[in-house]
């Protein structure tokens, strides 16, 4: 961005109400494609609400005896957070590590998330993302 912050946010925001009414979206909590995924997440996970597409979310996978998660992700979405948790008993949830991100240059990155437990020390784990709006 020409005449940006220098080590500040240059990336302008996207709104989500202005990617709603680009995208003919009227309910934040439907599938509108029927993909499985709401239109939310879509503006999050950087998906058309409008065609269904494989999930980005079958990433999971096991790496040195942790569940790990790779998500790419809106970095502009300034209205909507994004959170992964991980448990072992689906009652206690913790934060994910982040084990390394990748900045793509387009408003998008790329992150590799691992529960903190590895499957030595816990023989059960989860992961869950969680996509909710800014206040």
């Amino acid at each position: 961005m020409i005449g940006g912050t220098p080590g500040g946010d240059n990336q302008a925001r996207v709104n989500l109400a202005d990617w709603a009414e680009a995208n003919g979206v009227t309910d934040f909590d439907s599938d509108d494609d029927g993909d499985g995924l709401t239109n939310l997440t879509e503006f999050m996970l950087l998906t058309s609400p409008a065609v269904s597409n494989p999930s980005p979310l079958d990433s999971v996978k096991v790496v040195n005896d942790h569940l790990t998660q790779e998500v790419t992700y809106n970095l502009r979405a300034g209205d909507v957070l994004l959170s992964v948790w991980t448990s072992g008993d689906l009652f206690n949830w913790l934060p994910a590590e982040v084990v390394h991100t990748v900045y793509h240059g387009d408003g998008s990155a790329t992150s590799t998330f691992r529960s903190a437990s590895s499957f030595v020390e816990a023989p059960r784990e989860f992961i869950r993302l969680q996509i909710s709006r800014n206040p």
